[in-house]
């Protein structure tokens, strides 16, 4: 009798977690497992904003798939298409291009999230989302190039927008970012001989009535109170209705320029 295959799409937290449950629950030849990624590390998301900061190296949030895995047959690849009624997923190598098939009679989707804009006016081309390590480096690099335009900028009006950064989405990564910013700001403001602290502003964006809704209130309110002592302006109760090349419009009207938006406030299937 052969042996049944267990496929995996996917090597973020899910997928690597099935893998390694299996592992341990199911003898060798019980059944042969495969995990799918594109990517062959896994990638500790929280900790994104620290490395946009300059807080931590990249290094230090990611795992190599292959390393958190024992008998579980690792694949590199992009899953091109699924049929589940013919119960095989082909696939195309991340590196060479060449494709391949694989049949299944177990099939695990855990393929994460990605940003979702809400279908919100202006967020895909103005607003920069933090979900990889190549939006953590692209974000960083942004901020850079705008304290050094704003250096030799000697146009008030586009000064104040080149310095003022916005974060929108109230939830860990929303809070975690605007609170590197400020440590980033901390730090190297003082290499930039014409700006001042006080001329940097960071707001932080919530739709919701408070911050952190997900986890318990207190520690809501204390990061509610902690931003604003580090100098964060929260706009609480008051979403995006539309982001442009300048800033945000809030739903009530109000505009909050800003040559960066972090875009943190959702994600979908």
């Amino acid at each position: 009798m052969p042996i049944p295959q267990i496929v995996i799409l996917g090597g973020g937290f899910a997928g690597v977690a099935v893998a390694r449950r299996l592992e341990s629950r199911l003898r060798e030849r019980e059944a042969s497992i495969t995990l799918v990624s594109r990517d062959n590390f896994t990638l500790f998301t929280p900790m994104l904003p620290e490395v946009c900061s300059g807080g931590i190296e990249t290094r230090h949030i990611v795992s190599p798939v292959r390393a958190q895995l024992q008998r579980t047959q690792y694949v590199l690849g992009e899953i091109v298409h699924i049929d589940l009624d013919a119960k095989r997923v082909d696939l195309q190598h991340t590196i060479t291009g060449t494709t391949m098939t694989l049949g299944f009679d177990h099939l695990v989707l855990a393929l994460g999230s990605v940003t979702s804009t809400f279908n919100i006016p202006g967020v895909a081309e103005h607003s920069l989302p933090l979900k990889t390590i190549e939006d953590a480096e692209t974000l960083r690099n942004g901020i850079i190039a705008t304290l050094e335009v704003a250096d030799v900028t000697v146009d008030p009006v586009e000064r104040s927008r080149l310095l003022s950064y916005a974060v929108v989405g109230g939830g860990y990564t929303g809070c975690e970012a605007a609170g590197e910013l400020s440590d980033l700001f901390g730090s190297i403001t003082r290499y930039y001989k014409t700006i001042r602290q006080e001329e940097i502003k960071v707001s932080l964006v919530e739709a919701g009535k408070k911050l952190l809704p997900d986890l318990p209130e207190r520690m809501g309110e204390y990061t509610t109170e902690h931003l604003r002592d580090c100098g964060i302006r929260l706009e609480i109760g008051d979403g995006v209705s539309e982001v442009d090349e300048n800033g945000i419009t809030l739903q009530s009207g109000r505009r909050i320029e800003a040559s960066t938006v972090i875009w943190s406030a959702g994600v979908r299937p």
